[in-house]
């Protein structure tokens, strides 16, 4: 693996890295509206509106985090890193 290449994982890696904790971060804010009364009739019905996001994001998070883990992986193999 050439230099340019390794530069390029290197940067894919730490993108992935930040996306991972900003969907963490976005779906931890998400939940802690959830959690929060509402005195409004219509925020009971977007609870389980909002559970989806927040279940999404986290998901996304995960995803990010495995595919970022791969990228770090390669870049060991090679040491590159």
């Amino acid at each position: 693996m050439d230099e340019k290449t390794a530069k390029k994982l290197r940067d894919k890696w730490q993108d992935y890295r930040r996306f991972s904790f900003i969907f963490l971060t976005l779906s931890a804010f998400l939940y802690i509206g959830c959690l929060l009364p509402d005195t409004t009739e219509s925020g009971a019905r977007n609870v389980p509106v909002l559970a989806a996001i927040v279940s999404a994001c986290v998901l996304l998070s995960v995803v990010f985090h495995f595919v970022g883990a791969k990228a770090k992986h390669i870049l060991i193999k090679h040491e590159m890193l």
